[in-house]
This record gives C-alpha cells, structure tokens and sequence, in this order.
C-alpha cells in the first residue's frame, strides 16, 4: 500500500496504470490483478506441515507468510530467521494479546551448531510458556 502511494505521488497517475505499463504488460501477466479490498485473505491462517529455517520451537506448521508453532504451553504464530551473524524468534498469541522475540546474535541453525540450536530451542520455548503463563 504505502509504495503504490508512492508511486503516485513521483509519477501523477494511478498505481494500476503504472504497474500494468512497467510491469503486468511487459512480463505477459495476463493473469494478475490487484486485491479490490483492504481484507486479507483468510489463507493466512491455514497451516501445512513444514517449517522454516531455522526451525522454531515446537511443532512447526507453514501458513501463508506466518508460521504456527505450537509448544508444550500452546500455540502462537509467528516467525524465524536467520541474519548475517544473527538468529530471531518473533510470534504472539493469535490476538496479539501475549508476544515473544527471542534473538541471539549468532547465526544458529541445525545444520551449523547442533548443541547450540538444541539449547535455543529450549529457550524459545521457555520463553513462549512465560508469554502465555505470565
């Protein structure tokens, strides 16, 4: 939203109208449109088996852009990832009423400290049941 406003600004015409010239239009995307209401699509919150890298705690589930993660204490919804030099855990009660963020500053997955990454986990989860028990 805030860079079709932008892009109405610098260039005095509509965003559709730009995006169809410089984008849509020359890649043949016959196909695509833009949403008509501000309403997200209630696919956000339908989960499948898998996870992201690294994975968080608990049992891991995809969404669209978000993940579910649901632990020994409940459920919350968020995200992981990894930087350059970094590793973060963000996710809140589906409301929003109760959060967490756990962020190391090592890039700790599976793959590179398997030690590590079991006692981060350990800490995410510790940290979720004090968000949701707190």
């Amino acid at each position: 939203m805030a860079l079709a406003l932008v892009v109405q600004q610098a260039t005095h015409r509509p965003y559709e109208h730009e995006l169809a010239t410089l984008v849509t239009g020359p890649l043949g995307l016959t196909q695509t449109s833009l949403p008509q209401t501000e309403d997200l699509p209630d696919a956000q919150f339908r989960f499948r088996a898998g996870s992201s890298e690294p994975p968080g705690p608990g049992t891991d589930e995809a969404g669209l852009a978000i993940f579910r993660y649901t632990t020994r204490c409940g459920t919350v919804y968020g995200h992981t990832g990894n930087t350059r030099g970094f590793t973060q855990f963000a996710a809140s009660t589906e409301d929003g009423s109760r959060s967490v963020v756990v962020q190391v500053n090592g890039q700790i997955t599976p793959g590179n400290a398997r030690g590590a990454f079991a006692q981060l986990l350990v800490v995410q989860t510790s940290a979720v049941c004090a968000a949701l028990t707190g």
